[in-house]
Formats: structure tokens, C-alpha cells, sequence
């Protein structure tokens, strides 16, 4: 997922009314968190990754209009972002704890794309209503932030630039802090969708053993259901691309995992041991969003060769170029693994966690995530808790 992009009837639209995003926080001890936009370059950018997914895009404009106007016509609507979905409500008919109640930290101080007052509010009623106390963080993550907290919830961490690997989420002594709290025994659930995200969390996914591609996972033989983007994928009984774990299993047969439905996010491999709880197929390719200098090439080549009409207009078509695309067979979209005495699930896709409005140019906005009927996704929200947790 990534903000400003929706998924109206199943297809992926850029929403332009980006704007310049906020300074980023200082962080001497505790972080201010400011408002946090999607740049406009990153939109531009984002555009221009949509032609890649819809294979290309003809538009009709004046001969001397600039790249912003190749992306208005190129997206549509102009609504603002996926918001959580307020009318979700936990379906948890067997909380796994009613005595103890082990306590989960959730990071709001990277400006978080997700945070509990949030895109995140879903998840985290979830995960109480399941009997887990839920906090949220805005400190440096150290050792004395981790202390006493069982489960440490990171999504959507960003830095503050369009390509987030010049701007990192964390400092490397949050990244060692981190790293060794889970060595000593402490559980992570690291979730971040491609870019910009991955590449502001780049350094923390290395340091754990992950390579995350920052790239949009498509698969056609895995689509949600007829009709949907290719980016909506399923990982089920049937198609095979289910894993085997724990999380998978449940406690019971009431809680075992069948069928999982994600919304558009990365591919991701792991280190040695990792478990791929939703691999991806043979077909499965990334993606890559193109950088902004490609993105500069592509329009410059379509203006170029674009011959006016009688009223001054061009015809201008987009086309991906041959290097965005990658295949991803063999990679996967969910991992668990263990670091030292703790235990690491990481999730290339966010919204599959919680309950969305995805806007909807002229209409009403799109149930994304744990509200959509028909899938296992929370219970596997909760199970994916429940081995972090030590339940089993």
C-alpha cells in the first residue's frame, strides 16, 4: 500500500492532493511528530508507477505541459487518503488472554504512516479485545523504551525525503537497540509497505536479515477475485501459496488459517531459517517504482515523438520501462523467523493488519483489510500475536 494510492474496483489510482510533506521530527530524546504528506515528487513518481501496472497510458494535453499535468491526467479523483475504518468492530470469540495480558508497544515515532490513533485503531482494538494491553510509543526506541513490553508493532515508519534510504525511519542506535532487545528474547512485528516506506526502513530489515524489493507485487494467477487489480492477491489452501507454521495452525482447527487476502504491498525475502508464511508464486513479478529520473526520461521520450493535432494538443503514451520489472517467484509477502532467543514476523503489506476506507472517485469508499468478508485476515492478525506473544 502506499498513501495517496487507492484501490477503487480493485485497480490502483493516485489521489493528487499531495503536498509537500512536513519537516521531518528532531529527535534529541523524545519525538515531536508533525504532519506527514505525501511529497509531490513521490506523487509524480507514484503516477507514473500506475502506467507500469496498467502496462501503459495514453493522454491527450497541450504540447508544452509539464509533468504535473501528465500526472493529473494520468490519476483520477482527488480525495484524500485510505482513513481507518471507523465501524470495525473485533470478532474475537475466544480472547487468548483473560489473566495475563502481555503488553504490546506500538512505534508512533517515526512518522508513522500507521499508529494507533489511526490507520492502526482497528488493530489495535483487535489485539484488545483479544486481552493484550496496547501502548503507544513516541521515544527514540532504546533500551529503557523497550523495557517490560512483550511485543514491539512497527508500520509504516518513514524518513523525510522522497527516497527514503537518504533519510532513514531510525537512527543505528535505535537499529542496535532494537536488534538486541530482540536477541535477549523480545518479539517484533515489522510491517512496511514498498516505497518510500521500504526505503526508509531499509537498514532496520537489513540488520534483521531481510530484503525488502520496494517494489509493487503483481500477480495475475493470484488476483483476489475476477475482476480485481493484480496487486490484490490471495494466499490460500487452494492456490498453494500458504505456508507451514504455527500462525498458520492456530490453537485449533477453529483458528487455522485458509485463506488470507493483501492489498497491493512488497515481495520480501528472508534470512536463513525464515519461514514464508504467504509465498509468492511462480508468476509473481515486482514492480519497481520508477525513480524520478526515469521518471523526467519517460515523459520527455512520449512529448517528444507526439505529433499536435489541429487545436495544439499531443497524443502522448507512457509506457513502463523493460527495468521495472522483475520476477519475484520464490519470494514472499509475510515471513516469520527467529533472532536469538526472539522471534520476527515481517509483512511487506500494511492494510491486510487493520480495516481501511480506500476513497473512491464519485463514490463510497472501499472496505480494504481486516472488514472485507469472505477472508481468514483476522484471525491471522491474531495469530501472527498470539506466536509473538508466546501463546504457543
Amino acid at each position: 500500500m502506499v498513501p495517496g494510492i487507492g484501490r477503487p474496483g480493485g485497480r490502483r489510482l493516485l489521489f493528487l492532493n499531495a503536498r509537500p510533506r512536513a519537516a521531518m521530527h528532531a529527535q534529541p530524546s523524545k519525538v515531536v511528530r508533525t504532519p506527514h504528506r505525501v511529497p509531490a515528487g513521490f506523487a509524480a513518481r507514484a503516477a507514473v508507477a500506475l502506467t507500469m501496472l496498467v502496462a501503459s497510458v495514453t493522454l491527450a494535453l497541450p504540447r508544452a505541459a509539464g509533468a504535473q499535468e501528465v500526472v493529473r491526467r494520468v490519476v483520477m479523483g482527488g480525495t484524500d487518503q485510505e482513513l481507518a475504518d471507523r465501524d470495525f468492530r473485533p470478532r474475537v470469540a475466544r480472547p487468548a488472554y483473560t489473566a495475563s495480558h502481555p503488553r504490546v508497544l506500538v512505534d508512533a515515532a517515526h512518522a508513522n504512516f500507521f499508529t494507533v490513533d489511526d490507520r492502526f485503531k482497528p488493530f489495535a482494538d483487535l489485539l484488545a479485545a483479544d486481552g493484550y494491553v496496547v501502548a503507544s510509543n513516541t521515544h527514540l526506541l532504546d533500551a529503557a523504551t523497550l523495557a517490560g513490553h512483550d511485543v514491539l508493532v512497527i508500520a509504516g515508519a518513514r524518513g523525510g525525503v522522497d527516497d527514503g534510504a537518504a533519510d532513514p525511519a531510525f537512527r543505528a542506535p535505535e537499529i542496535a537497540a532494537v536488534v538486541q532487545w530482540v536477541r535477549d528474547g523480545g518479539s517484533l512485528l515489522f510491517v512496511s509497505d514498498e516505497a518510500p516506506f521500504s526505503g526508509s526502513v531499509q537498514a532496520l530489515a537489513q540488520a534483521l536479515g531481510v530484503d525488502m524489493s520496494g517494489a509493487v507485487t503483481r500477480d495475475t494467477a493470484a488476483a483476489a477475485h475476477e475482476g480485481a487489480s493484480s496487486v490484490d492477491l490471495l494466499f490460500t489452501d487452494a492456490n498453494g501459496l500458504l505456508g507451514a507454521h504455527p500462525i498458520l495452525l492456530g490453537r485449533d482447527a477453529s483458528e487455522r488459517i485458509h485463506r488470507v487476502e493483501t492489498f497491493g504491498g512488497q515481495s520480501l525475502a528472508g534470512p536463513v531459517g525464515a519461514v514464508a508464511l504467504l509465498r509468492m508464486s511462480p508468476t509473481a513479478i515486482d514492480v519497481r517504482m520508477p525513480t524520478k529520473q526515469e521518471m523526467d526520461s519517460t515523459i520527455a521520450a512520449a512529448r517528444a515523438n507526439a505529433v499536435p493535432d489541429a487545436s495544439g494538443r499531443v497524443m502522448i503514451r507512457i509506457q513502463p520501462p523493460p527495468s521495472s520489472r522483475k520476477p519475484a517467484a520464490g519470494r514472499a509477502q509475510a515471513l516469520a523467523f527467529e533472532v536469538g532467543k526472539g522471534r520476527v514476523v515481517v509483512l511487506g503489506e500494511s492494510a491486510a493488519l487493520t480495516a481501511l476506507l480506500s476513497p473512491v472517485p464519485d463514490g463510497d469508499p472501499r472496505k480494504v483489510g481486516l472488514s472485507v468478508p469472505g477472508t481468514d485476515d483476522q484471525q491471522f492478525a491474531l495469530n501472527v500475536m498470539h506466536w509473538l506473544s508466546r501463546l504457543y
